[in-house]
């Protein structure tokens, strides 16, 4: 395992370089969230499109492929429509809904494979997915009415429920020893089946969660599900506009969110992912954003900056979103045709990139409940910059709490420029990179 461990780290520093140095893409410097002058937890790392991002290819063949006028096929996007990402152990999977597949991108040993295109595993229409700690693949097919599953390597290992059993399966997740499978029933707009089904290993249907209304523990519209490392089940019910949380047997524990766009609201919720400590990701297609909460519902910061670009942390159209056991983020953006990294700052980092900036730009302790702007929607309802924190309270996320850190500064506005910092900052922190575990 330490062994799996260090090539893992070793290829992710190879990816981040290879992102760097491909031609296509513009220079920004460090990307880094929250926004100056809070302290910032995570960084961007790098990008997951076409073959070439886990390849490093020298300027110098660059030079002589432009020079001759080749094109670089591995320099093309794999996927035509990527929609939800699972990530774990440097294996990193993304469903395609118009190519109707999953393509693999096996970090350590740099390969991309395209994965339920045999006979027996033939993917329809592949929506959310998962990975179990042996790196098995399930994946809801909406269009089958089943999971499929598959192992690391992309062979086909058998079908879980019927079109009997599932009206619209869109999303599923597996418990810690893969005993339990959690499948996301959609159902459809003039359905009444929007609820959650239970499968054990052998695919035997053991009781559902929930039914369509708007009361705790019914689902309008459910899209995505996370089973998380206290073991409850949590459920973005998006046509509620709120993540539900659940005990291990189905019992209703806990909803929050709302309708809005203000901070902490939901507008277009589409991925729910959690990390190691349970804080919540929530992406929003409306804000752009990946939004993250703590497993309570209080807003911690957004991810993702404003703007229209293909630039490193700017979103048009997020979907999927997924954190593997390193805290590192994963972010499907289906209008760039991308999957970004992006990693958690270590203590120590953040510290040196706070004491590089000017003293001007030093970060204050925040006054209480500090006035704030809201990132910006792009729904059918007007732009509204509102004067509130949103529903949660600020608060640090777990490992900095720990480090005796102040609470990142949910509210600072984002900056212009896709997000850029300073190139005095960048040179002063040379080393932060993906060298060992945040």
């Amino acid at each position: 395992m330490k062994k799996h461990w260090i090539h893992y780290t070793a290829a992710v520093c190879c990816l981040l370089l290879t992102a760097c140095a491909t031609p296509q893409r513009k220079q920004l410097g460090v990307v880094l969230w929250p926004k100056e002058p809070a302290e910032p937890r995570f960084i961007y790392e790098g990008i997951l499109r076409s073959e070439s991002d886990l390849i490093q290819v020298s300027r110098g063949e660059r030079l002589r492929r432009a020079a001759v006028g080749l094109t670089d096929r591995k320099q093309q996007p794999v996927f035509k429509k990527p929609l939800d990402v699972a990530a774990r152990q440097g294996l990193v999977a993304v469903t395609d809904t118009i190519a109707s597949g999953i393509t693999l991108f096996d970090i350590p040993r740099r390969q991309v494979m395209h994965v339920g295109r045999s006979e027996d595993g033939k993917l329809r229409n592949p929506l959310g997915l998962a990975l179990d700690n042996d790196l098995n693949i399930y994946v809801a097919d909406g269009g089958a009415k089943q999971v499929v599953v598959f192992n690391a390597t992309g062979h086909f290992l058998k079908r879980i429920g019927t079109g009997e059993l599932l009206t619209h399966p869109v999303d599923v997740a597996v418990n810690e020893d893969a005993s339990r499978i959690f499948v996301v029933d959609s159902g459809g707009l003039s359905s009444s089946n929007h609820r959650v089904v239970v499968f054990d290993a052998e695919g035997n249907m053991l009781n559902t969660i929930g039914t369509r209304g708007t009361a705790p523990g019914e689902f309008n519209l459910p899209v995505s599900v996370a089973y998380g490392p206290d073991r409850n089940l949590y459920v973005l019910d998006a046509g509620n506009f709120r993540v539900q949380v659940f005990d291990g047997e189905g019992h209703f524990l806990r909803a929050w969110g709302e309708v809005g766009n203000g901070l902490g609201n939901f507008a277009r919720p589409r991925g729910l992912a959690l990390d190691s400590e349970g804080n919540v990701y929530v992406s929003d297609a409306a804000y752009r954003k990946v939004q993250v909460f703590t497993p309570e519902g209080h807003l911690l910061l957004w991810l993702g900056d404003d703007g229209l670009k293909d630039d490193p942390g700017q979103y048009v159209l997020p979907a999927g979103v997924a954190v593997d056991e390193t805290n590192r983020v994963y972010v499907v953006d289906q209008i760039f045709l991308k999957v970004e990294v992006l990693r958690r700052l270590r203590p120590d980092e953040a510290a040196r990139i706070v004491a590089s900036r000017p003293v001007y730009q030093q970060p204050a302790a925040p006054p209480a409940e500090a006035p704030v702007s809201a990132p910006a929607a792009t729904g059918e309802a007007d732009v509204l910059t509102v004067e509130t924190a949103g529903p949660g309270s600020q608060a640090p996320l777990a490992s900095d709490a720990q480090a005796g850190l102040a609470p990142a500064a949910v509210g600072s506005p984002p900056a212009e420029g896709g997000g850029n910092v300073a190139p005095a900052v960048e040179s002063a922190v040379p080393d932060v990179s993906p060298s060992s575990p945040p």
